[in-house]
């Protein structure tokens, strides 16, 4: 599982997601706030054997619920990094790892230190040694030989004659899903803050599709400018607790303030697209789709191929003003840089429109 995915509208309330492994590294892991956001939504989520140990540790105060031994290291303290449970695999096709993780090298260690056969300072010194190897090269050859280079002989030997090493991992995998029954339900119990990252997260997985259209009116619909006061107004009012900013709102100072909208309130979503029209829709999705081709054929690119600056003087030239920044401001960015992100998405289907 990867960032983004508990987001899925095929997730709805009642349903049970058992998260065990997570896809990182090249892509973003699963934030705490996303599960909490589905715990919220009456979602159970439980976790085992990896960062669904891991999380479930750090989240069953919040309802999220744990399975297996590696999830009670995590409760108790026994463990407490990630880099225990990290293995490198493929994210897509054959995923089955060929690297050692460190909490089944503790495994296979422990009941050897129990039964006398090695030192409980060997096998601590091992786990340091292990540890010291990049996960993604941490294959058992490559471990052999690190703990030969360490002068521990006993170790060695006793690897090399076991029949693989103990995959408490898949372990408690296998355990969670025997072991998780279909009437366990969710029990959040708690108010999550609608902060601006999980609007951000919602916005661009959940809500894709119209996020694209918003992003579309924001960069290329000139009346966009008359748009966005109303929105931004509007927003700002439903977070104006305090008398001196719902002062501030009325005030020429509204400008500054530079709200994330929500598309899950659909007022929000029709405000944003009011200005939009049937072609507006079409050439949106031309210009992604032609900028996805365009990547897709030539993959040495970048995935941002324009410079800053190319794209701030394209920008620039379509909204018709001198400054950047705040031609950005005036359409409810609320940095150049998202300004120039956004615009990432439709960039090369736009160039190459106009050079057709």
């Amino acid at each position: 599982m990867r960032h983004g995915d508990l987001f899925s509208s095929e997730i709805r309330s009642g349903d049970t997601v058992l998260l065990i492994d997570g896809l990182y590294h090249h892509n973003p892991a699963l934030r705490h706030k996303e599960i909490l956001d589905a715990l919220a939504r009456g979602v159970h989520v439980a976790g085992a054997s990896s960062i669904g140990a891991m999380r479930a540790a750090e989240l069953d105060d919040f309802g999220m619920t744990g399975h297996g031994a590696i999830y009670q290291d995590y409760r108790s303290g026994t463990i407490d990094g990630d880099d225990e449970v990290a293995v490198a695999h493929r994210d897509e096709g054959d995923r089955r790892t060929g690297t050692v993780a460190l909490i089944n090298l503790r495994y296979t260690l422990a009941p050897a230190v129990t039964r006398g056969l090695l030192s409980q300072s060997a096998a601590d010194l091992a786990i340091v040694r292990a540890r010291r190897i990049y996960y993604p090269l941490r294959t058992l050859s490559a471990l052999l030989h690190d703990l030969t280079d360490a002068g521990l002989d006993d170790v060695v030997f006793f690897l090399s004659g076991c029949d693989g090493l103990v995959d408490q991992k898949k372990a408690d995998a296998l355990g969670a899903i025997r072991t998780l029954t279909v009437d366990e339900t969710a029990s959040a119990e708690f108010d999550l803050p609608n902060t601006a990252f999980l609007r951000d997260w919602r916005n661009a997985i959940q809500y894709a599709d119209e996020f694209q259209r918003v992003r579309y009116q924001q960069i290329f619909n000139p009346a966009f400018v008359d748009v966005w006061p109303s929105v931004r107004d509007r927003l700002v009012r439903a977070h104006a607790t305090a008398s001196t900013l719902s002062a501030l709102v009325d005030g020429e100072h509204a400008r500054i303030f530079r709200p994330r909208f929500d598309l899950g309130d659909r007022t929000t979503l029709a405000m944003l697209l009011r200005e939009e029209r049937e072609d507006d829709r079409e050439r949106a999705a031309r210009l992604v789709a032609s900028t996805k081709a365009f990547r897709e054929q030539q993959p040495r690119w970048r995935a941002t191929v324009l410079h800053d600056h190319v794209a701030e003087g394209l920008l620039t030239e379509l909204w018709d003003t001198s400054e950047f920044d705040e031609g950005a401001l005036e359409r409810g960015f609320r940095y150049p840089r998202e300004a120039l992100d956004a615009f990432n998405a439709f960039a090369l289907g736009y160039v190459l429109e106009g050079q057709r």
